[in-house]
């Protein structure tokens, strides 16, 4: 045996590599809960705000319940939303929500891309297919406003 010679050991890296792909797993997972998760209520609020940043205006007013819908046609919200689509554009949003029961109340505080500061205020109820926004408002800093329905 002393005249053989020896095989080198491979170095075994599947364990590594294995290792540190479940570990990229578990933190992406982890940060898309973290990204995704809140109250229904919460989500409805958000997923309004994303559409409307995006110029998917029909999308975002079916958000709307039905007697908001009555109160504020799609051509006046399409027409407010367009015309302040800047305050859309946000860079920073910090949400609270209360939930009682079937009713909730969202409120952000929002930097947009061009450094404005908003207070948005969503008024929601829950019917059998999820929650929907009875009243919003937008509020920028010197006062203007976009908003509908009966805000708490």
């Amino acid at each position: 045996m002393a005249g053989q010679a020896q095989t080198p050991r491979r170095h075994q890296t599947w364990p590594i590599v294995v290792g540190s792909a479940l570990l990229i797993l578990a933190v992406a997972l982890t940060v898309n809960y973290l990204l995704t998760s809140g109250p229904a209520s919460l989500m409805t609020a958000k997923r309004f705000y994303d559409t409307a940043s995006q110029g998917r205006y029909q999308k975002a007013y079916s958000e709307f319940h039905a007697l908001l819908q009555d109160q504020q046609s799609f051509e006046e919200f399409q027409r407010l939303a367009s015309s302040h689509s800047s305050w859309f554009e946000a860079a920073y949003r910090e949400w609270a929500t209360t939930e009682d029961g079937d009713l909730a109340t969202v409120e952000g505080k929002i930097t947009t891309t061009d450094g404005e500061l908003l207070v948005a205020r969503f008024r929601l109820q829950r019917e059998k297919q999820g929650w929907r926004i009875t009243g919003y408002s937008i509020i920028s800093g010197d006062g203007t406003a976009i908003q509908a329905g009966a805000v708490p």
